[in-house]
């Protein structure tokens, strides 16, 4: 094994610096060369012993000549490496003088594939070719691009179908559930037979319920609905009419109010704080806001529209009084 690992090494250099001889390489040629010898003469040295002290006896696989024929290889091996490196040494000393680099700084020898492939072109012509090859055995296939898209859109389909059916579900237990909370499922049989009249109506139906029930028939007979609906928008917007009156008032004393504020300062108005007329004066000031809010709340149930103007307007009568009364008092004291 080492004889034939130091005989396959010298002959690889061999043909690489003939290789790179070609290329112009000359100091890696020579260098390569001088490896390839010293393999050879390495290879050259353990062949000779082997073939002096090789047996047939030894190894019965091997024929009788084997040690001498390996010897012979080697030998013209050596004697090809020694003379080719003597010739590159002469050539690169008189012509070259390249420089020569270390046996490490070599590039590594690349594996090489020493079978090409021919192409059919060359060796028969075009409509050779197709009769020998025949029709394309992939023209019918369906492209794996489309098989991906089709999968893709399965999966998103079946997801879809998947999210709705859960939201199917879901919804019909939730309205099952509320089925069964309000039992509509145990009144629909006695509803469906008081409709057929198979049920006495007056002994299922509540007292309540029949007392509202002739109460609106009573009602809609001496007036429709749309009547009733249209009066009581009338009631509501007139009396929307009468609070935007009323709240223009009181903006219009609330304004009073502040310019008797500024034209009687503090310190003279401190002076009637112990007969609680100023306490009185500023409550009467920020009534306004406090109307505007009851009034949003009276139009937000039209129902008591009537009753809420009612109270507001005798509401708003008795602080106009007392307002009055408390700025004359204000008026005469500020003047004495």
């Amino acid at each position: 094994m080492q004889i034939k690992a130091k005989y396959f090494v010298s002959i690889t250099q061999y043909h690489r610096a003939l290789a790179d001889s070609a290329a112009t390489k000359y100091g890696d040629a020579l260098v390569r060369l001088q490896l390839a010898e010293a393999a050879a003469k390495e290879a050259h040295r353990i062949a000779s012993n082997f073939n002096s002290a090789f047996l047939p006896q030894m190894s019965p696989n091997l024929p009788a000549d084997s040690g001498q024929s390996l010897f012979e290889l080697v030998k013209s091996q050596l004697a090809l490496s020694t003379e080719r490196r003597a010739e590159a040494q002469r050539d690169n000393d008189l012509i070259y003088n390249a420089v020569l680099p270390t046996a490490e700084t070599l590039p590594s020898i690349d594996k090489t594939v020493v079978a090409t492939a021919i192409p059919i072109q060359e060796v028969y012509s075009t409509p050779e070719v197709q009769k020998v090859i025949g029709p394309d055995l992939f023209s019918h296939l369906i492209p794996l691009s489309v098989h991906e898209s089709a999968s893709i859109y399965s999966e998103e389909k079946a997801k879809l179908v998947r999210s709705e059916v859960e939201k199917a579900e879901g919804s019909a237990s939730e309205a099952r559930s509320a089925l069964d909370t309000l039992g509509v499922k145990a009144g629909l049989p006695r509803f469906r037979a008081m409709a057929e009249g198979s049920v006495a109506g007056e002994d299922e139906i509540p007292l309540d319920v029949r007392r509202y029930r002739d109460d609106i028939a009573v009602i809609e007979e001496r007036e429709g609905v749309d009547t009733l609906l249209k009066r009581l928008g009338e009631s509501k917007e007139s009396a929307r009419v009468e609070l935007d009156s009323i709240g223009r008032d009181l903006d219009a004393e609330s304004q009073d109010c502040e310019a008797m504020r500024v034209r009687y300062p503090r310190r003279q108005m401190a002076k009637y704080r112990r007969y609680g007329i100023l306490r009185r004066v500023m409550c009467d000031c920020s009534f306004p806001m406090t109307w505007r809010m009851f009034s949003r709340r009276a139009l937000e149930v039209p129902i008591n529209a009537k009753a809420c103007l009612i109270w507001i307007q005798t509401r708003t009568t008795q602080r106009r009084q007392r307002l009055r009364i408390s700025w004359k008092k204000l008026t005469r004291g500020s003047d004495v």
